[in-house]
């Protein structure tokens, strides 16, 4: 939220992107997610996403790149605002 009580959009989700898996190892957000409209959201326990990790480590690659394109397009929509 902007102070002017506008908002900034940092990324656009498609159905079945995942979003904020670091979130586990966080108190609390700094920013907020919402929809533009009706969607189904499914939420990842942090135990489950731990045990990924653990576990499959083609899983914990997967996970880390998809942290790393969200980075990149991240960075790509700063430097267009």
């Amino acid at each position: 939220m902007r102070e002017n009580g506008s908002r900034q959009s940092i990324a656009y989700l498609l159905s079945g992107d995942l979003f904020d898996l670091d979130l586990m190892l966080l108190d609390e957000m700094d920013h907020t997610i919402s929809t533009l409209s009706a969607c189904t959201v499914v939420r990842l326990p942090p135990e489950l996403v731990a045990d990924l990790i653990a576990y499959y480590p083609q899983i914990a690659r997967a996970l880390r790149k998809n942290t790393l394109v969200d980075g990149a397009t991240l960075r790509e929509w700063q430097m267009n605002v």
